[in-house]
Formats: structure tokens, sequence, C-alpha cells
């Protein structure tokens, strides 16, 4: 859908761009997300599409941000319009596990190594601690 809305939110869809995933506790807190984000990847916050998405928040920016201070941000890959739903996936599961193991900043699934595999299968976590 968002490819086919690309205009009407300013977007190319010749362009790549970067799903995030994060969670706030109220619509202050939402705004607040946003408005880190936004600093980091140098572009107005009004600029920065994101929806509630289930539980998480969701973005869609030019490009990763480095740093978003102490709040846990999860970031896909870049990746064209079409395909950014994928992205988005990644991460919501990278959210889920850096959540889950208490992490913060900014994270990508490489960054969280086997702890995903660790939270959906009870086996993979079995053999992981042996």
């Amino acid at each position: 859908q968002i490819n086919h809305d690309a205009p009407v939110f300013g977007l190319s869809r010749q362009s790549t761009y970067v799903a995030l995933a994060a969670t706030a506790v109220s619509a202050d807190g939402a705004d607040s997300v946003r408005r880190s984000i936004a600093s980091a990847v140098h572009v107005p916050a009004d600029r920065v599409l994101s929806a509630q998405v289930g539980a998480a928040l969701g973005f869609i920016v030019p490009r990763a941000p480095e740093s978003c201070g102490d709040r846990l941000v999860a970031v896909g890959p870049p990746l064209p319009l079409d395909q950014l739903a994928y992205g988005y996936e990644e991460a919501v599961l990278t959210l889920e596990t850096g959540r889950r193991f208490a992490m913060t900043g900014v994270l990508r699934l490489a960054d969280v190594g086997p702890r995903p595999l660790v939270l959906c299968d009870s086996r993979t976590a079995d053999g992981l601690s042996a």
C-alpha cells in the first residue's frame, strides 16, 4: 500500500527506506520517540512517517539512526518501498528480542545474535545452552 501512496507521503518509489520499530506507553511518548528518531536521522519530525502497528510503533525513514539515546529502536534493512513490510517484520522481531533481553539503543537483527531463536523455539534454546 505504501508503495502505491508514496507520492502522497513525499516518498520516492525508486529510493530505499528503513523501517524502524519502537514502543511507547502513551501518545506523548510516541511523539517523543518520533522526534528522537527525526533528530537522529536529520529529518524534520513532521516528515517521519509513523503508525501504531499492533503493539509496536512503526516508522519509515531514509536511513537508520546511529543512536536514539537510551531508548530501544529496532532497525530493519534498507529496502525499496514495495519490500518494506519485510524490513518492518525484521525490525519487530529485533524489537521483541531486545525488549525480552532488556537491551537498549539502536539494534539490528545482527546485533541480537541467536537470541530470536531462543524466543521462538525452546528446543533451540536448550541446544544453545548445552
